[in-house]
């Protein structure tokens, strides 16, 4: 993450608090007249404590996943414990700090710093009364399915991510830098990056130029453990009958011999590769063609992670994005 990019994650954060501020209109409850002589009221009131959990070790999104709960929680009536995660837990401590600094009184926000144990200790306690994760999927059998729903506790779960682009007729320059910029950007450390590409009919013949924009670009994974994995999914790809035609496994920057470097990863390969299975979170693109944008939409709608005006209504997902690879204001990629 560059610092404009940081710049622009605190903004996209502050959005947020400005939402939570006009929060009054929502929480004042209502009441219905359901029949002669028989009212109904709705009461909002505030759930209790509540476990925050942002598990992913993310270059991207460190500010905004705090402030998706804390602005909200606090102006619900709620107290909020944030358990960061561990391996980069300092925005969110300062995040909590300035919330002391601001005013907040005294344990209505609450920093907790640890592994599973930790998170698992808390779910445990009878006080906590919901539970938040934006995590991979293997995290979130411990964090929520193990733990908070086993005891009757409200659980939301931000999972693991196949983000898709679509690219049909299109303008060629315009769409490989989305593309590159959404893949590649802060090393594919990102819940919402591209990680598969589906060329569409003639833009079949853009991967070279695909692979030689790509090969310009180099970020830094976040630990020795996250390059291991990455370059641990790449590597099956040429066994499972797949190409690598860009290949960052190798790459070595000057000065940084010792640095977790992953070079952007062009891999060719078809829906049974563990390359398009699995979410990889890291530089690597995954690429495959179709002949339609039916078939394409088939590709999508077949896979458990599926993410990505015939379009919008044809895809059976969550979140759709038409001409804009990452739905979030990233200075690094407004150029494109």
């Amino acid at each position: 993450m560059t610092l404009a990019d940081a710049h622009g994650d605190v903004l996209c954060g502050l959005q947020v608090v400005e939402t939570a501020i006009a929060v009054t209109s929502n929480i004042v409850g209502e009441k219905l007249e359901v029949s002669k002589d028989m009212d109904t009221y709705v009461r909002k009131l505030p759930l209790g404590p509540f476990l925050h959990i942002p598990a992913l070790p993310l270059t991207f999104l460190f500010i905004i996943i705090p402030l998706w709960t804390i602005p909200l929680a606090t102006v619900t009536g709620n107290t909020l414990i944030l358990k960061p995660s561990e391996r980069d837990p300092g925005a969110a401590k300062i995040t909590a700090e300035l919330c002391a600094h601001a005013g907040l009184p005294e344990g209505i926000v609450n920093a907790v710093h640890g592994t599973a144990p930790v998170v698992n200790r808390i779910c445990d306690h009878g006080a906590i009364k919901a539970v938040s994760f934006v995590g991979g999927r293997l995290s979130r059998k411990t964090y929520t399915r193990g733990e908070a729903t086993k005891k009757s506790k409200r659980a939301q779960a931000n999972l693991s991510v196949k983000n898709y682009a679509i690219i049909p007729d299109a303008n060629k320059n315009l769409a490989l830098n989305s593309i590159i910029g959404a893949a590649f950007g802060a090393a594919g450390q990102k819940c919402m990056e591209v990680s598969v590409a589906v060329l569409v009919g003639a833009a079949q013949s853009w991967l070279p130029e695909l692979v030689k924009r790509a090969s310009k670009l180099n970020w830094p994974l976040i630990s020795p453990a996250s390059k291991a994995r990455v370059t641990g999914l790449i590597a099956p790809c040429a066994d499972e009958g797949g190409r690598i035609h860009l290949d960052g496994r190798n790459i070595q920057v000057p000065g940084y011999s010792a640095g977790n470097f992953v070079g952007p990863t062009v891999l060719e390969g078809t829906v049974g590769m563990r390359c398009y299975r699995e979410e990889i979170f890291g530089p690597v693109l995954t690429v495959t063609t179709s002949d339609t944008l039916d078939d394409a939409l088939d590709i999508i709608n077949e896979n458990k992670y599926g993410n990505a005006r015939k379009f919008e209504s044809g895809v059976h997902v969550g979140q759709v994005n038409i001409n804009v690879l990452i739905p979030v204001a990233l200075p690094s990629l407004r150029k494109q």
